[in-house]
């Protein structure tokens, strides 16, 4: 069976049918993605809105996840060597 990663549905579509080998108990960082998350992100990093936890005006939505607010530059290197399993991040490098 094919799979039509082609729909109608903006930047994000789509991604729900790639494989890409996470297991579960995998620790999967999404970075910037506070309003459209990764799906089996376990931790996001996104700059927000400091004092109301948005981006571009709508509520980070990282419901069960361990959300880091700010500047990926200076979060990622306080994690510890070969923290993350899964690094995903969608426009935003």
């Amino acid at each position: 069976m094919t799979t039509q990663l082609y729909c109608k549905g903006g930047k994000y579509c789509g991604r729900e049918y790639l494989d890409y080998g996470i297991k579960p108990g995998d620790r999967v960082l999404d970075v910037g993605g506070a309003v459209h998350t990764f799906g089996p992100a376990t931790h996001v990093i996104d700059f927000g809105n400091e004092h109301k936890g948005e981006r571009y005006g709508r509520n980070a939505q990282v419901g069960g996840r361990t959300f880091m607010q700010g500047d990926v530059c200076e979060i990622l290197p306080t994690v510890a060597d070969d923290y993350f399993d899964f690094c995903y991040s969608a426009h935003t490098f």
